[in-house]
C-alpha cells in the first residue's frame, strides 16, 4: 500500500478480530476512524455468544489511538431481548470509561430488529416507549448519539414483506 500510495478503508469490524498488528495496518492504509460494533452491554454480548468484553473494547480503542487513529465509531443496539436498565447503564459506563481515557468517539444507536435465520428471529421488537427511553438515556450522557427509528421501522416492514414475497415466489 505504501509503495503504491494507496489508502484503504475498512467497514465495521468485529472487536474480537482486532489486534495491535491489524489496527496498525489499518492506520498505515490511511484510515483515521475505526468502526466497531459493541452492540450492547457485556452481559448481553456474553449471552449472545459474542467473544469480547468491555476490556477488549478499551484495548482496541487504546491500540487505535496509539497508531494514529483518532476517532472511534461505535454501533449499539437497544431493545434486545432480555435487555434491562442495567444493560443501558453498563453501556454508559463503558462510554464514560472511553471518555476518561481521552478516546474520541461517536455513537450510532438503533433499535434491535429480529433477523431471519437467527436464533432470535421469532422474538418481538421492543415497543417504541422502551426504545425511545433507552435512546434518550444514552443521549443524556453522550451528545454524539444518533438513531434512526424510522429507518428501522422501514427495514422491519421490508423484511416482513420480503419474507412474504419469498413464500409466494417459492410456491
Amino acid at each position: 500500500m505504501d509503495e503504491l500510495g494507496l489508502n484503504v478503508s475498512v467497514p465495521s469490524l468485529r472487536v474480537d478480530s482486532l489486534d495491535r498488528d491489524i489496527i496498525r495496518l489499518i492506520a498505515r492504509g490511511g484510515q483515521r476512524v475505526l468502526t466497531i460494533a459493541p452492540e450492547s452491554s457485556e452481559r448481553l454480548r456474553r449471552a449472545l455468544g459474542k467473544g469480547f468484553s468491555d476490556d477488549d473494547i478499551v484495548r482496541v480503542a487504546m491500540d487505535a489511538v496509539s497508531v494514529g487513529i483518532d476517532h472511534l465509531k461505535l454501533y449499539f443496539m437497544v431493545g434486545l431481548p432480555g435487555e434491562g436498565d442495567d444493560d443501558v447503564k453498563s453501556v454508559i459506563n463503558l462510554l464514560s470509561r472511553l471518555k476518561r481515557l481521552g478516546i474520541k468517539y461517536s455513537l450510532s444507536v438503533n433499535p434491535w430488529i429480529p433477523k431471519p435465520h437467527t436464533p432470535l428471529q421469532w422474538l418481538p421488537m421492543a415497543n417504541d416507549e422502551i426504545i425511545n427511553d433507552r435512546i434518550k438515556e444514552l443521549k443524556k450522557t453522550h451528545r454524539r448519539t444518533w438513531s434512526s427509528r424510522h429507518t428501522t421501522y422501514l427495514m422491519q416492514r421490508f423484511r416482513h414483506y420480503y419474507r412474504s414475497a419469498i413464500g409466494i415466489l417459492v410456491t
